[in-house]
Parts: C-alpha cells; sequence; structure tokens
C-alpha cells in the first residue's frame, strides 16, 4: 500500500495558452497532492463485535480514517467503528487500533492525521 501521489511533466511549448494550462494543471496537481485525504491508503477490514483489532495501513504516520464500503461479504450489519481506548503497544506511524460495535467487513479509508488542530471558532491553529 503507497500513498496516493500525483507527478505531472511540464513541457515548455513556446504555445501561451498551452502552457498556461500546463500550469494551471500542475497547481491543481499540486493541491491535490497536500490535501491529506489524498494521500491515503484503502484497507478492507473484518471486524468482530466488540473486539480491537490493530489495523496496518503504512502511511509512516499517524493516521485517522473514515468508512468508504461498509457491510459486506453477507453480514448486514451497520458499521459503527471507532478507535480503541487502548493506543498503545504497537507502530503508531504505521497501524491503528480500532474496535466495531457489531460484526462486520468494511473498506477504511487512511489518511495522516492532521498534525495542527484548527479551533473552528477563531479560525486559528493551535
Amino acid at each position: 500500500m503507497a500513498a496516493t501521489k500525483f507527478t505531472l511533466k511540464r513541457e515548455y511549448t513556446g504555445d501561451r495558452q498551452l502552457d498556461s494550462m500546463q500550469q494551471a494543471r500542475n497547481d491543481i496537481a499540486g493541491s491535490l497532492n497536500n490535501c491529506p485525504f489524498v494521500q491515503g491508503v484503502l484497507v478492507s477490514v473484518s471486524f468482530t463485535a466488540l473486539t480491537a483489532k490493530v489495523i496496518t495501513h503504512s502511511l509512516g504516520a499517524p493516521a485517522a480514517c473514515f468508512v468508504v464500503r461498509e457491510s459486506y461479504g453477507g453480514l448486514q450489519n451497520a458499521a459503527q467503528i471507532s478507535e480503541s481506548a487502548d493506543q498503545s503497544g504497537f507502530d503508531v506511524n504505521n497501524q491503528l487500533r480500532l474496535v466495531a460495535a457489531q460484526s462486520c467487513t468494511v473498506d477504511l479509508w487512511f489518511y495522516p492525521r492532521a498534525s495542527k488542530q484548527i479551533d473552528t471558532a477563531t479560525g486559528q491553529s493551535t
């Protein structure tokens, strides 16, 4: 599992419109590369009810996740997944311990956790 990155080569053509278009495309790719959600990985996981499970995401940084697809493979339980209270005893840069309220099979999108928190009242980073 590797994080997604968009890399684009720019070729100068001498045509002002084409060069501007390439620059705009590269600006968009740069914005996407800086978005933490894009730099994530998809992991399929089967949970047993109320049993904590260490999931390897291999991002190389503390991660968060959200459910992309839930309850497939014959299990019809709603996915209620949260971080386990015990987050010790494993590599926090490449793994996360999660627990599900019900037995379920889900696809989780792991992405690097923001290094700073934003105060929603003031908009300032803390």
